[in-house]
C-alpha cells in the first residue's frame, strides 16, 4: 500500500543520509537492506541500464552514491566502486595512426623550436 511504500522510501532516505554523513556504504547496506548486504554488479554498461537507474548513476564519480531510486526490485541506493571506458573497436583500428600523428606533430614542434633557436644564434648582420 501507499503507507508501506512511503515508509520504505523514508527508511531508504535515512540510509542515504548515513552514507552521505560518512558511514561506510556496506555497513549501511548490512543494516538497512532486506536480507542485509550489497550486490556487486561488474561489467555493467550504462547504456544497458533502465532509464531511471541510468539517470541515477551516470553522473556519479567513483565513490559516489545515488539518492534512493525506485526500481522493479524495490528502492535501491547505488554506489559506484569503479568506472572504465568501453573499448571502441574503431579506436584500436586507428590507434597506430593516431600515435603516429601525435609523434609527427611533436617532432614538427621540436624542429620549429630548434630552427628558431638556430636562427637567433646565427643572426647575420650585413654592413654596407
Amino acid at each position: 500500500s501507499k503507507n508501506i511504500s512511503n515508509a520504505k522510501l523514508q527508511i531508504a532516505e535515512e540510509a542515504y543520509e548515513k552514507i552521505i554523513n560518512g558511514m561506510n556504504f556496506e555497513q549501511v547496506a548490512n543494516l538497512y537492506a532486506p536480507g542485509g548486504g550489497t550486490q556487486l554488479l561488474t561489467g555493467v554498461e550504462v547504456e544497458g541500464l533502465a532509464p531511471h537507474v541510468r539517470k541515477a548513476v551516470q553522473s556519479l564519480d567513483v565513490g559516489g552514491t545515488s539518492r534512493p531510486t525506485k526500481t522493479e526490485q524495490g528502492i535501491n541506493i547505488f554506489h559506484v566502486v569503479g568506472k572504465s571506458l568501453k573499448a571502441n573497436s574503431n579506436f584500436f583500428k586507428m590507434q597506430r595512426q593516431i600515435e603516429y600523428e601525435i609523434r609527427n606533430l611533436e617532432a614538427a614542434k621540436q624542429l620549429d623550436l630548434w630552427l628558431e633557436v638556430e636562427r637567433q644564434r646565427r643572426k647575420v648582420t650585413i654592413l654596407d
